[in-house]
């Protein structure tokens, strides 16, 4: 048990995956066992679980299967009586990381902060052996109306603007992942999950409108973190719904691209096009469209981004369709290597003493020649 006396309420939303919700719900009681929590269910799942609920005293609401995620989350929100709500998927597993004074401290720091995103680390069973891998979705959002664009950037290709504690290191973002420490007080205004946006594009357009038309800051923290097992593969039909969302998305923003800094660029009017679901896999580093950037990232911990994730990119096929792709860990590994051991060898540690020495002198005789 972490800290059950906290004012928050945790709001997941469950489609079909009862055995996930209920490793949810066991995960969070035993780090907060009186810690409010509402699930928000589509479909019959709630039924089949409704002493499972009340025995755990979750509160679970039954809404329609054909219902948007957004709909049972602004139904969930208008349930909670705390000033912070967690919003959570089905699917997490709370662990001793997943500690939300970490997240109450900067929101009770700061009255412009509204939004604290954690880590999600991935857990996957492949052959014998348990995988782990860190998820990093932490973004700048930038909208250029004149060109009709929605560019993308992670944080961490630029000089991180972060918020330093005694303990504890934030990082000022626009869009993390889907864990998220949240003042309810957020939702008092023009911002609320859009209901037209059924299974996807809704979380880009809540970020979008929290930046765009509201004061709330949002940060992310990599010591708040929690587990993550996907057991069900989603449907392919669902997929094709979720690519036909953002045409809505498109329109409501009047965006027609959608440029990712580091996966790739998203054409929107592909997304209607049932091929979009296709997967194709880039099985060199070679082979990336040359467009891409590298997605070797060294972070200011000195630990290596690409080491931790397989990036999902798209790219263009010669049916001049966006496919998804992924590039196998073995390339980057194998170039991240290179770029350290030709950083530890003998010539480098000699010639950039040397390197820096020339720049030095370069500015100083600049100077000089400036004063005359």
């Amino acid at each position: 048990m972490i800290n059950s006396s906290l004012d928050v309420t945790i709001i997941c939303i469950t489609f079909g995956q009862p055995e996930s919700v209920k490793r949810f719900i066991f995960s969070v009681r035993e780090f907060y066992p009186d810690i409010p929590v509402i699930i928000g269910c589509q479909g019959k799942v709630c039924d089949a679980l409704a002493h499972f609920f009340d025995a755990q005293k979750v509160v679970h609401l039954n809404l329609a299967s054909d219902c948007s995620a957004a709909r049972v989350r602004n139904v969930c929100i208008s349930k909670a009586n705390t000033e912070f709500i967690l919003f959570c998927d089905d699917d997490f597993i709370f662990t001793e990381k997943t500690d939300l004074s970490v997240s109450l401290k900067a929101l009770q720091a700061c009255s412009e902060l509204g939004v604290v995103t954690g880590l999600i680390i991935n857990r996957e069973r492949k052959y014998d052996r348990l995988v782990y891998e860190k998820s990093h979705a932490e973004k700048n959002l930038y909208l250029d109306k004149k060109n009709n664009v929605l560019i993308t950037v992670p944080i961490f290709y630029l000089n991180p603007n972060a918020i330093r504690t005694e303990k504890i290191v934030y990082y000022k973002c626009d869009i993390g992942l889907s864990l998220a420490l949240v003042r309810k007080a957020v939702f008092s205004g023009n911002i609320y999950w859009d209901e037209n946006f059924r299974y996807n594009a809704g979380h880009e357009d809540f970020y979008l409108n929290l930046k765009y038309n509201s004061h709330w800051e949002v940060v992310y923290s990599p010591d708040f973190s929690c587990l993550r097992q996907q057991d069900a593969a989603m449907d392919c039909k669902m997929l094709q719904e979720r690519q036909a969302e953002w045409s809505i998305f498109s329109k409501k923003w009047g965006v027609r691209e959608h440029l990712d800094i580091g996966s790739g660029l998203r054409v929107f009017d592909t997304y209607l096009d049932p091929g979009y679901v296709k997967q194709d896999f880039i099985q060199s580093s070679t082979l990336l469209p040359p467009y891409k950037d590298s997605y070797l990232r060294l972070l200011p911990n000195g630990e290596c981004l690409a080491s931790d994730i397989t990036p999902d990119i798209l790219y263009r096929g010669k049916n001049n369709l966006q496919y998804n792709a992924s590039v196998k860990w073995a390339e980057i590994e194998k170039a991240y290597q290179k770029y350290r051991q030709d950083k530890a060898t003998i010539i480098w540690k000699i010639v950039r003493p040397f390197m820096k020495l020339e720049q030095s002198l370069r500015k100083r005789v600049k100077r000089l020649k400036a004063h005359g």
